[in-house]
């Protein structure tokens, strides 16, 4: 660990990256393993956590925000909250906080199946030294952690309508992303030109403009994938 610690750039499937995947693992396990312990025998504590759950991701959310757009760090092809995890992880803690469904079905819809990716090929190139390592993985274990809570102990159930809204918003945010990044020359929601400076699915997917329109069909079948057994479940018996 002290090794992987004194890394300063970063390397996929490196210690530095094993580190950071079990240190989230262990961050998410404890918090709802906590919130479900608190929730059988004193449900008013867990809503404290709940709580304090939701303020911490707002300053994840807000802290990553600002510290991009500092004048000192701000580039424009990079800099603004237009990835799908930028947008979960300001969900986040509306959906902890107000349970307010369309933030709980952004943050499952697009968390699980998508922001889930950093963690198998994170495009971080700079290691613990450097502030992005941390708010790279501090931003995607919150909307993990955000996710898995919600689901296990505030009982979240995701439905047909969830899976269509989050369907439904995926159009406009795909246009958005596309006239950004045409405007720009950014990859904003992986679909431009530029590919990850470190190894992803993208990469795999051939050349641009085809990779996009691959990429945004992966994207959806994942997205539907993550909905299915809840949606299957809603036919069989309707949630109230």
């Amino acid at each position: 660990m002290l090794f992987a610690l004194a890394e300063r750039g970063f390397t996929p499937f490196s210690p530095t990256h094993a580190g950071a995947v079990c240190a989230a693992a262990v961050i998410i396990a404890l918090t709802v393993g906590s919130g479900l312990v608190l929730r059988r025998r004193d449900p008013v504590r867990e809503g404290r956590l709940r709580r304090f759950l939701a303020a911490l991701a707002l300053l994840v959310a807000l802290s990553s925000v600002l510290f991009w757009l500092t004048p000192s760090r701000v580039d424009l092809t990079r800099s603004l909250p237009l990835h799908v995890c930028d947008l979960a992880s300001l969900a986040a803690p509306f959906a902890l906080a107000f349970a307010l469904r369309p933030a709980r079905a952004l943050v499952y819809g697009w968390g699980v199946p998508l922001s889930s990716q950093a963690f198998l090929t994170p495009i971080v190139t700079n290691g613990p030294t450097a502030p992005e390592f941390w708010i790279f993985w501090a931003i995607h274990t919150q909307i993990i952690t955000v996710a898995i809570y919600d689901l296990v102990v505030a009982g979240y159930r995701p439905t047909r309508a969830d899976w269509r809204l989050v369907t439904l918003l995926g159009v406009p945010y795909l246009a958005l992303a596309a006239a950004v990044n045409a405007r720009l020359g950014s990859n904003y929601a992986f679909i431009g030109r530029p590919t990850p400076e470190n190894p992803t699915l993208v990469d795999a997917l051939g050349p641009w403009p085809v990779r996009a329109v691959l990429l945004a069909l992966l994207a959806q079948a994942a997205v539907t994938l993550a909905f299915l057994p809840w949606i299957i479940r809603e036919r069989r018996a309707p949630i109230p």
